[in-house]
């Protein structure tokens, strides 16, 4: 998994602030006139979470992982006999 998806006409990634901290730009570069766009701002994903980026084949919607809280159960069982 990268931080980037390739299109057919374009890249799609990820530019992550040097620290990896929220917030994150989605950018893609257009192959044709070379240009890097920002598409969106991105507050709930770290590079320290990062899952992967994928994009549907006719590119209306990218899907990413994004982390919105994090938490821990300790669960006690009692063993039955």
């Amino acid at each position: 998994m990268g931080l980037w998806v390739a299109a057919r006409e374009d890249i799609y990634f990820l530019d992550f602030d040097p620290t990896g901290r929220p917030p994150c730009e989605l950018k893609f570069l257009d192959f044709r006139t070379s240009l890097v766009s920002e598409l969106a701002i991105l507050t709930g994903l770290t590079i320290m979470h990062y899952l992967g980026l994928s994009i549907s084949a006719d590119r209306p919607r990218i899907l990413y992982p994004q982390l919105d809280r994090r938490a821990g159960e300790i669960m006690l069982a009692k063993t039955l006999q």
